[in-house]
């Protein structure tokens, strides 16, 4: 498809879905039952308030093992993996990371959650 797709998480208190909006044709809806309100400001607190800045390195690693890689690992399971297999990317064979910014999250190709993903 030329343009590729944007894919918006909409979330209210009654249900979480994915709208995947595509160049042409109608806007697709996934479900994402696993998540709701309280598990989406879970995964913000854990990856935003966890945060540590100018830190040395050890403190670091310790919030990325025990708050971004848990974080990522349910965000990975519960919200990408559905998505992608809604629109039938095979997820496995691709090292992909997410990059979370104060303006959203993106997914860039790495290898650094490759060994994650294995784990799922």
């Amino acid at each position: 498809m030329q343009g590729g797709l944007v894919i918006i998480i909409n979330a209210s208190k009654y249900s979480v879905d994915a709208l995947i909006f595509g160049a042409t044709g109608p806007i697709e809806q996934v479900p994402l039952p696993d998540v709701d309100m309280e598990t989406l400001a879970e995964f913000s607190k854990n990856v935003k308030c966890h945060q540590p800045e100018n830190v040395p390195e050890h403190q670091r690693q310790r919030y990325t093992n025990r708050f971004l890689r848990p974080t990522l690992q349910k965000v990975w399971k519960y919200i990408i993996i559905p998505i992608f297999n809604h629109i039938h990317i095979h997820w496995k064979k691709l090292p992909y990371c997410l990059n979370i910014t104060s303006s959203g999250i993106q997914l860039e190709i790495s290898h650094l959650f490759q060994s994650m993903l294995q784990d799922l």
